[in-house]
């Protein structure tokens, strides 16, 4: 997300998002070092840079870029406490071999299988909140262009803008932004985004995510995605379920 000049646009259709000037942009997580705990009392804030990156998991294939993201020693460390395993498999040495192109090959197919196929994992909260779909994404979607609006945010990201705003990368894009803003009333909003509408199903969708993936990465950012909600002022993480509690630097 990357701030925009001009007149706001109206709340309509997703696919009508339209690139505007920029006045900066989201902090990403290979360029905005941060050290982070993984504890709900710390709130959410803690959490902004590792939403701008989940967002990116669920928004293209696994690619270079987001490898060498993950391989940072801490971020490791999250993913491999979230999904054990998954250390080894992002350090494996046929990465940096010929093989690189097959295992993204690989990671490819986990990808679509998630998130592309009608009979996959749908990143929408209108697929996994409780009533009528195409009623409940327009809510949703509505929260999230009002948010937009009133803070000119606008998708920073080219395949974002032609995703509807009730899409999972898209409200974790937008509520990370408001997370790092320095006004306290605009992180309110991000927090208040995030409790309608990302905590009352990424349980639920994370779970479903870590149960169908292929590959570790895909089964940690699974898990990463149930736990955040714990950060919610309503958890809806089911009794038992850990809460990470690591030491996160990103850079």
């Amino acid at each position: 997300m990357s701030a925009k000049s001009g007149k706001s646009e109206k709340s309509g259709k997703s696919e009508d998002m339209e690139h505007e000037q920029r006045r900066g942009g989201l902090p990403t997580p290979s360029t905005h070092p941060s050290d982070l705990r993984l504890e709900p009392q710390r709130g959410l804030e803690a959490l902004a840079p590792l939403l701008a990156l989940l967002s990116r998991l669920v928004l293209r294939e696994f690619n270079a870029e987001l490898l060498a993201a993950l391989r940072q020693p801490d971020m490791l460390e999250v993913f491999d406490k979230a999904q054990p395993g998954c250390a080894r498999y992002l350090n494996q040495e046929n990465w940096p071999t010929h093989n690189v192109e097959q295992a993204f090959e690989q990671a490819a197919v986990d990808f679509t299988g998630l998130f592309i196929v009608p009979e996959g994992v749908r990143p929408q909260a209108s697929a996994w909140l409780p009533g009528e779909r195409e009623s409940v994404g327009a809510q949703i979607s509505g929260l999230a262009l009002n948010v937009m609006q009133t803070l000119q945010l606008q998708p920073d990201d080219p395949d974002m803008r032609g995703l509807r705003p009730d899409h999972l990368a898209v409200l974790l894009a937008l509520v990370s932004a408001t997370l790092h803003s320095d006004n306290p009333q605009e992180r309110q909003i991000g927090k208040d985004l995030f409790a309608q509408s990302l905590a009352p199903w990424l349980p639920a969708f994370g779970r479903s995510v870590n149960k169908r993936a292929q590959i570790p990465v895909y089964q940690a950012l699974g898990t990463l995605l149930a736990q955040v909600a714990q950060f919610s002022s309503e958890p809806n993480a089911e009794p038992g379920e850990e809460v990470l509690s690591v030491s996160l630097s990103v850079s």
